[in-house]
């Protein structure tokens, strides 16, 4: 039974968020009730309690910086510099962020609820319920994939943390986007995720079902919307597809890494780098701004399924940076072709916290000693609203903190499946009625 709802009559002076509704969570920051899957590391240069508290700390400078009430009246909002604009992207990394800091955060539920009002309040006009990727947007309303995926994975967060009788349905309102996500942003024949319900599936220009962005790529989200809305076969295509092709591109090139942007051929089903400006700079066909969230999407998908393609995807990643930065983190530079040459002398923190999460495949005393540094490198730097929004992610996964919500919540089989299963185990089948 979910706790019951309690009403908290404080007023946070100095602060915006002020009497909250507060409800207990069912899985308190620093709790570590999500298993991961034996074998992952984890940093332990530190106590566990230090490293929480390395974790909150990072939360509370992260929230005080890029979290504002909404002038419009609309909730609150992830601003992604001075100017207050957002995007579909930054809600969707504080609506993963906020419900998993329960606990730490006494205000975080009407926090989450904030993000969310503000994110229905900018529906796309493609498909309503997929939000708008960019306020203000010059180029019309339409969704981008990534922050639809990441709402609906923390509306899941938000059901297994507080239940879904309050004033938000979360896991309905999260069902809903699923299968919004999947009718408007996954390809019908290709299974891959399409860049936003902008996109005609069978168009003719280089914007297709067959042409997609490597970040896209969330196996854990995908296995997450399966488990939670029943639909498992379809969400499995999906984690196929992109396990796939990412397969291919990390073995053509040897180095694990994958482009930005790609495109796959209908007929053949080979996939390739998309061309340089094919839809954001001329680092499109290149391991840039993009494609640097891999090692944190793949990691955690990993450590949480222990799904063994994306194990092995997560661990290439990872050796790769290890072998090419001589084991220091700062020597992960920014930005790489795909053979491994580096595009740029600088590094960027954006580059570096995601391949912690990678490193936590490891399998010795060499890869253990190359997680603590990413650790050590990513708690306490913070550089600007996406670099710190992928770190505190990032950290969220090192810590142990993270949470696959359909371990929690997951619909399971239908009884006949179920059944099914069982008499085979037997060697037996069902007849059918003539």
């Amino acid at each position: 039974m979910r706790s019951c709802q309690v009403l908290c009559g404080i007023v946070f002076f100095g602060s915006f968020f002020a009497l909250p509704i507060i409800q207990a969570q069912d899985h308190p920051f620093g709790t570590h009730h999500q298993s991961y899957a034996a074998g992952t590391l984890f940093p332990n240069q530190y106590s566990q309690a230090q490293i929480d508290t390395y974790v909150s700390d990072y939360y509370d400078q992260w929230k005080s910086e890029w979290i504002r009430v909404d002038p419009g009246g609309d909730g609150y909002r992830v601003v992604m510099d001075g100017s207050g604009r957002t995007t579909s992207e930054a809600q969707g990394f504080g609506m993963v962020i906020v419900p998993h800091m329960a606990g730490h955060d006494a205000n975080a539920q009407n926090v989450f609820n904030g993000l969310y009002t503000y994110a229905r309040a900018h529906p796309s006009q493609g498909n309503p319920q997929l939000m708008d990727w960019a306020q203000p947007d010059p180029s019309g309303n339409s969704s981008a994939f990534d922050g639809d995926a990441d709402i609906a994975y923390g509306l899941l967060v938000a059901d297994a943390q507080w239940g879904s009788n309050g004033s938000i349905n979360y896991r309905q309102e999260a069902l809903n986007i699923i299968e919004a996500i999947h009718t408007s942003t996954i390809g019908p024949t290709s299974n891959l995720p399409m860049l936003g319900d902008w996109v005609n599936p069978n168009g003719g220009g280089p914007y297709n079902q067959w042409s997609t962005r490597s970040s896209d790529f969330m196996y854990g989200h995908f296995r997450a919307f399966g488990n939670t809305s029943g639909n498992h076969a379809e969400w499995n295509a999906v984690i196929d597809a992109t396990q796939t092709i990412t397969g291919d591109i990390q073995q053509e090139f040897g180095t694990g890494l994958v482009s930005d942007f790609l495109v796959v051929d209908p007929l053949t089903g080979d996939a390739s780098p998309a061309p340089p400006n094919f839809l954001e700079s001329e680092f499109d066909d290149d391991y840039w701004y993009n494609a640097g969230r891999i090692p944190w999407r793949f990691g955690a998908d990993a450590v949480l399924s222990g799904d063994a393609t994306t194990w092995a995807q997560a661990q290439m990643l990872s050796e790769f940076f290890q072998d090419s930065s001589s084991g220091d983190p700062n020597q992960i530079l920014g930005g790489y072709e795909l053979d491994g040459d580096p595009l740029n002398t600088w590094s960027d923190l954006f580059y570096r916290s995601p391949v912690g999460v990678a490193a936590m495949t490891g399998t010795d005393a060499a890869d253990q000693q190359w997680l603590n540094d990413i650790f050590d490198n990513a708690k306490q730097t913070h550089v600007n609203y996406y670099s710190d929004s992928v770190t505190l992610n990032s950290l969220l996964v090192m810590s142990g903190n993270f949470m696959d919500p359909s371990s929690f919540n997951a619909v399971p089989e239908p009884s006949s499946v179920v059944l099914l299963s069982l008499l085979a185990g037997f060697g037996l089948t069902l007849r059918r009625r003539r």
